[in-house]
């Protein structure tokens, strides 16, 4: 299982590790953000006033070739303000999104190594859909063009 320094060079940087699962050669990492207020994406009030928790599901790049999923711990604000709930945000996955830019990022690799995008989705365990969107996003990310 990983330990506390191994965690901190794989998880995203803002979360902390708390524990490490492997379940059908799956990697399951559980952790949460830790962090004293987040500002609301609709005022951009500071707001620390805590209103629920809830565990999302993210696909992570892959370790030694084993699948990873991240089970974050997130929290669930009320903006004072406005009256909104809203979940903290996190550095590497994009509002929505349930996969990190690391796991893209990779996608892009494989697409870039492997004769066809049919085979990458095959490797990364994919959809066609995730690696073609992923593949054209990244690419649009490096040539500056998106």
């Amino acid at each position: 299982m990983l330990s506390e320094s191994l965690s901190r060079g794989i998880l995203l940087p803002e979360l902390k590790f708390i524990k490490d699962v492997i379940v059908n050669k799956q990697r399951q990492i559980f952790c949460e953000k830790i962090s004293d207020f987040e500002v609301c994406p609709k005022c951009a009030t500071k707001s620390s006033t805590i209103y629920d928790h809830v565990f999302v599901t993210i696909r992570d790049a892959p370790i030694r070739n084993q699948h990873v999923v991240l089970k974050i711990k997130k929290r669930r604000f009320l903006c004072k303000s406005c009256k909104k709930p809203f979940r903290e945000p996190v550095q590497g996955i994009f509002k929505g999104f349930r996969t990190t830019q690391r796991l893209r990022g990779h996608i892009r690799w494989a697409a870039e190594n492997y004769s066809d995008l049919k085979r990458v989705a095959k490797y990364t365990n994919s959809s066609s859909w995730l690696v073609y969107k992923s593949f054209y996003e990244q690419v649009d990310l490096v040539l500056g063009t998106g």
